[in-house]
């Protein structure tokens, strides 16, 4: 009997088929399957929920990519919803898949005519974001059609359009006149149109310093400034803030159009409608018309600092702290002091800047009540807080003399507390105040001893011997305590105690000699051994050197004999009348607190930054912002990588494009050249040639054949036929020893070598390079302030100074509208060597013509060297170049 087989057992006859069959069970497998199921197109629910976790896939990171044919066939949908999650995915992964993508461009450009705007809108949105070359063509149309359509929500799309279409393709914008459509378009009635073509204008615009404002222009937007919204009005202040008024009454006439802005509840708009107050005031004479603008823009300050959030706030207090470094600020906000008193339930960062702000309002009439209440912060419970008070009543004593008493009683109470960080600052500011008042000693010397017996900072007890050896006569103990710091003198002491401890010292020799002299002596000599601190060390060989040569001469460098004299007449002056004694309290404020006294210098270079970022972290944008994002001198190291991609081929760079000379003339835009460059007659050695341009004595110099290298006559003869050759550009003046470098002259060209060598030829003395190619040109960088064209002499200066010469410098014709340069220097090189007297120089030449346009301050440059120059050495020749416009757009 044959047993059966069950069922179950019996070989699959399908195994063969689904072993070829992906049956991988995954989340975007899952997803494919669904996508594909035709049921679901009658369930739009469903649909939309599995197209929603696609996007949520895509925004968590997952590659969903694989899903791009099934997304485009549900691009036909009428569920608006559904329609903008699958333009989103389009968008994102079209450029990944780049042939697919073409599909869905006839269904993209159909609903770019759909009855809705808001599908038309975002049917050309999401056209322009494919960033895909091919379908520029595909693009044109359905723009210039959006830019006219009915809806202000399609037009604003099709202006943002333009930018996107601008990345693709860099040259289309100006050839097709979309700069002049959308200058037409700053007429368009709805506001927030008018404002994105502001923005699109603005960067299309940047190589040329952005949108072209005239008075016309300007005088448009502000008539209808009240239809605009915050983001808008932001734009247009920002247009104002650069735009140079022709007369004075059409500044009034600005500021008065500019003057309801300042109700408005949004903080940047108040701080940029004050920007462009006091750019527009500083073309007026009137001294007193930016103090009238702070008046006016108080209540809007003070106002938004009550009612904004913590972050508001800080941004508020940055910017008032600003505009009260400003002379002409002085007093406006003076009254309004207790509106910037701390509250218990401020952010600390906001408290902090208050802290900091309350010295700068502090007058004769509200000293106390500041003093008082700053007093209140030294014991919070915070001790960064404590930190900020302390040295801000340490401010309002250096300026206010009537509360300098009470302060420095306040600061002697702080020290009994047990806390380091309050101690070491309380000491520090008693130093400060004592260096102002010295007649206020009598309150503190007696507790000298205590304190230094008390405290363990090192910085603490360095202001401690300071003040025992300012005042040391008047304290007995000052040459006890001393000693015993001498006595465990060792390397454990910090070195700023051990410098303190040593001028003290030496000031109170000079008091009280007897009882110092020995003491001085052990210190000396363990300062003279001592080799952690060299500072130390060369401080006491200094003093023991001074001391053996002139005892007076030590007296009088040690001693602080007119702050003794400064002390009486103080003393005396308590009786004179109080405005003389002002006078005198607020021309030593700067000197001793150098942190609270911004320069004027450092205000005018914050202000043109107001309502930036600038303001918040104090210091200038390149100081912040990373270089990879900059858009000034930052382009260098983006230019320079360029370089190396865009190099030649090498049969390419082999040859040098000859021009015609006509085509390069020095004088072609009403250039001078300097005629005293044919005149200088340099004589100079090896060595001084040498430093000169950078090259290193330690090459070899290979002399040419039949030449006595070290023969001095000789020399002198060899040098003599090339001072003939050369029209007397090189002079020998000296021989040289066998022992001695050989003469060389200091490397120069003339005019006309620039010229034939600029034109791709060559030069007798530059016979042993190749004809120079062009390895760079276009916009090198722009300066945020471009100086007067009539300070192109600095500029040459400065270049001078990095070893880039000037062979000829003029205004651009026929509007004097910039500057143009053409360069030369010399640097070492690998590939390239320069005929010399004696021999051949490792060295090539760089030729380098600069365009500095005014106003926008864009700098483009050309550059001409040996066609295998690498990337290292030409970053040598614009390193020279940048760090020389850098100083000259500062200047």
């Amino acid at each position: 009997m044959k047993s059966s087989i069950p069922a179950s057992n019996a070989p699959n006859s399908t195994s063969s088929v689904s072993y070829f069959v992906d049956q991988k069970k995954g989340e975007v497998n899952e997803l494919k399957q669904l996508l594909k199921n035709i049921t679901l197109e009658r369930d739009l629910k469903k649909k939309r929920d599995i197209v929603k976790k696609v996007i949520a896939y895509m925004t968590l990171g997952i590659d969903v990519s694989r899903l791009f044919t099934d997304m485009i066939m549900a691009i036909e949908t009428k569920d608006i919803v559904m329609k903008k999650m699958v333009y989103l995915y389009l968008c994102n992964y079209a450029h990944k898949q780049p042939d697919m993508a073409i599909m869905c461009i006839n269904t993209l450009r159909r609903e770019c005519d759909n009855e809705d705007p808001m599908i038309r809108g975002l049917a050309l949105r999401s056209l322009c974001n494919l960033r895909l070359e091919s379908v520029i063509e595909y693009i044109e149309q359905p723009l210039r059609k959006a830019l006219a359509d009915i809806s202000p929500y399609v037009r604003k799309t099709g202006i943002m359009g333009i930018l996107k279409l601008k990345q693709l393709n860099d040259t289309i914008i100006e050839n097709n006149g979309y700069i002049d459509l959308l200058y037409k378009k700053l007429e368009d009635m709805d506001a927030s149109v008018v404002t994105n073509v502001i923005l699109a204008l603005d960067e299309l615009l940047l190589s040329k310093g952005g949108i072209q404002l005239t008075q016309k222009i300007i005088m448009y937007l502000l008539s209808r400034i009240g239809e605009f919204s915050e983001w808008g009005l932001n734009a247009i202040l920002d247009l104002i803030s650069r735009y140079t008024p022709s007369s004075e009454n059409e500044i009034f006439s600005i500021m008065n159009l500019l003057d309801p802005v300042l109700r408005s509840s949004n903080c940047g708009t108040i701080l940029a409608t004050l920007k462009c107050f006091l750019h527009l005031t500083k073309h007026i004479d009137e001294p007193n018309l930016q103090t009238q603008v702070y008046i006016r823009v108080k209540p809007s300050i003070l106002t938004m600092l009550t009612g904004s959030t913590s972050e508001l706030q800080y941004v508020l207090l940055k910017h008032l702290e600003l505009i009260l470094q400003q002379p002409l600020s002085k007093g406006v906000f003076d009254e309004d002091y207790r509106q910037l008193f701390v509250r218990y339930n401020e952010s600390s960062h906001v408290k902090y800047m208050k802290v900091v702000i309350l010295p700068r309002l502090t007058n004769h009439s509200n000293a106390h009540d500041i003093t008082n209440e700053l007093i209140e912060y030294v014991t919070d419970v915070d001790r960064e807080l404590s930190v900020l008070a302390i040295n801000s009543l340490s401010e309002i004593a250096l300026s206010i003399p009537d509360v300098a008493t009470m302060i420095l009683e306040k600061y002697i109470e702080l020290i009994d507390f047990n806390i380091e960080s309050i101690q070491r600052e309380a000491v520090k500011n008693i130093a400060c105040v004592l260096r102002r008042y010295p007649q206020l000693r009598a309150l503190i010397l007696p507790s000298l001893p205590d304190y230094m017996k008390r405290l363990d900072d090192p910085d603490a007890c360095a202001v401690v011997i300071w003040m025992l050896g300012e005042y040391g006569e008047h304290v007995p103990e000052a040459p006890y305590l001393f000693e015993s710091l001498i006595n465990r003198y060792d390397d454990d002491m910090s070195n700023p105690v051990k410098l303190h401890l040593l001028t003290a010292t030496m000031k109170l020799f000079f008091v009280r000699a007897p009882e110092v002299w020995s003491m001085l002596g052990r210190l000396l000599e363990k300062m003279i051994e001592d080799s952690s601190c060299q500072d130390g060390r060369d401080r006491a060989l200094f003093y023991y050197r001074m001391m053996r040569t002139d005892l007076q001469l030590a007296e009088s460098v040690c001693r602080r004999s007119d702050l003794l004299e400064d002390s009486r007449d103080n003393n005396d002056r308590d009786e004179e009348g109080e405005e003389e004694e002002e006078e005198e309290d607020r021309s030593g404020y700067c000197v001793l607190i150098d942190e609270t006294c911004s320069t004027e210098s450092s205000i005018n270079t914050m202000i043109p930054r107001f309502n930036s970022l600038s303001v918040v972290y104090g210091k200038s944008a390149a100081e912040f912002i990373d270089p990879a994002y900059r858009l000034d001198m930052s382009q260098l190291s983006s230019k320079m990588k360029m370089f190396a991609k865009k190099k030649k081929t090498p049969s390419q760079r082999t040859q040098a494009v000859p021009v015609n000379p006509t085509q390069v003339n020095l004088l072609d835009m009403e250039m001078y050249i300097n005629n005293s460059s044919t005149e200088r007659v340099h004589s100079l050695n090896h060595n001084e040639i040498s430093s000169t341009v950078g090259y290193s004595t330690s090459h070899e110099v290979n002399h040419p054949r039949g030449s006595n290298a070290g023969n001095g006559a000789d020399s002198t003869n060899t040098c003599g036929q090339i001072e003939s050759s050369r029209s007397g550009v090189v002079s020998q003046t000296q021989t040289q020893t066998q022992t001695e470098p050989q003469p060389q002259p200091l490397l120069q060209l003339l005019p006309e070598e620039f010229q034939e060598l600029w034109s791709g030829g060559t030069s007798m003395m530059y016979a042993s390079q190749t004809p120079l190619v062009e390895l760079f040109s276009g916009q090198f960088c722009r300066l945020q302030s471009p100086p007067e064209l009539s300070s192109v002499g600095l500029l040459e200066e400065l270049l001078t100074n990095h070893q880039i010469h000037t062979i000829a410098s003029g205004s651009l014709a026929p509007s004097n509208q910039g500057i143009k340069l053409f360069l030369y220097s010399f640097k070492p090189s690998s590939i390239a060597s320069i005929s010399l007297p004696g021999g051949h120089v490792s060295m090539a030449v760089y030729l380098l013509q600069v365009v500095l346009e005014y106003p926008s301050g864009i700098v483009n440059i050309v550059i001409k060297a040996a066609s295998k120059t690498t990337e290292k050495e030409l970053l040598e020749v614009t390193n020279a170049l940048v760090s020389s416009l850098e100083v000259f757009g500062v200047n």
